[in-house]
């Protein structure tokens, strides 16, 4: 296999792991918001940005319909990357999108949208993205 089809292939995994992602110009005509408006739900960590070689990619799962986040996705968040480190944002999004046998096979988000907050808190003290002293919640 060549790196551009193993490249291809971890795309094609995390697309079905994670799922859709937006563009900044795709999201920002979706949601109908202004860029500033992204710019400072992106400081206060309201809104989860990957980067990847200059690139950024929002993750779909995150919004609902009303434009706003999943409830209680910032506060997990932050608990898991306390330093905001954007490298350890996307071992934060697989840990919010894998399906878990501690959610009866759902994954993370799922329980977020459904306001089980506490359970998701409870199994990131568990099995939390970073290593124990690092991050908590």
């Amino acid at each position: 296999m060549d790196g551009d089809e193993a490249r291809h292939r971890a795309a094609r995994n995390w697309n079905r792991t994670v799922g859709p992602f937006y563009s900044r110009a795709t999201l920002l005509r979706d949601l109908a918001i202004a860029e500033a408006e992204l710019d400072a739900r992106i400081e206060r960590a309201e809104v989860l940005r990957l980067e990847r070689g200059g690139r950024e990619f929002f993750p779909a799962f995150q919004f609902l319909g009303d434009r706003s986040t999943v409830p209680g996705l910032r506060q997990l968040r932050v608990a898991l990357n306390p330093a905001l480190d954007p490298d350890v944002d996307w071992s934060v999004t697989l840990w919010l999108c894998v399906r878990r046998d501690e959610f009866d096979g759902a994954n993370a988000v799922e329980l977020l949208r459904g306001g089980a907050f506490d359970r998701v808190a409870e199994e990131a003290q568990r099995n939390p993205v970073l290593p124990p002293g690092v991050g908590g919640i």
